[in-house]
């Protein structure tokens, strides 16, 4: 298969998911955008020091786009067409997602500031995490290396 095919492909399975997910897809990737610099903002010591009520608005913006996004991206993850493999693994990230951001929140909420760090660094690990599969799902399928 030559690269106009792959692209045709990857194209094909992008319309398929707008058939059948069409509000989950657009709600994940409209959210997709403010997550990853809301969270990546939030993680500069500078930020938090010198508008620690910007940190904790913008966290609980994060947070919210956060709990509404990862029970969207699992669903999404069950209806992968790249087989198992990838079903599995994003749905897990998403699950992983929305799991350490209440954990984040918890630890806050509590004043366990330095919990509550160490869960957010792990939080936007995972968002980046998810991008990085993302790409190299794509550059498989795009280079024709089998998906599991």
């Amino acid at each position: 298969m030559d690269l106009v095919e792959h692209r045709r492909e990857l194209a094909d399975r992008a319309v398929d998911h707008l058939e059948h997910d069409r509000v989950k897809l657009y709600l994940h990737l409209g959210t997709a955008p403010a997550i990853l610099m809301s969270g990546v903002l939030n993680l500069k010591p500078g930020l938090r020091d010198r508008w620690p009520a910007f940190h904790r608005w913008n966290g609980r913006f994060y947070l919210i786009a956060v709990l509404v996004t990862a029970p969207v991206t699992f669903l999404l993850a069950l209806n992968e067409t790249e087989g198992p493999m990838t079903v599995w693994g994003f749905a897990t990230l998403s699950a992983l997602w929305g799991g350490s951001a209440i954990l984040a929140w918890v630890y806050a909420v509590k004043g366990n500031i330095d919990a509550h760090r160490d869960w957010m660094i792990r939080n936007v690990a995972l968002v980046l995490t998810n991008v990085t599969f993302r790409v190299e799902l794509h550059l498989a399928l795009l280079l024709g290396i089998p998906t599991l």
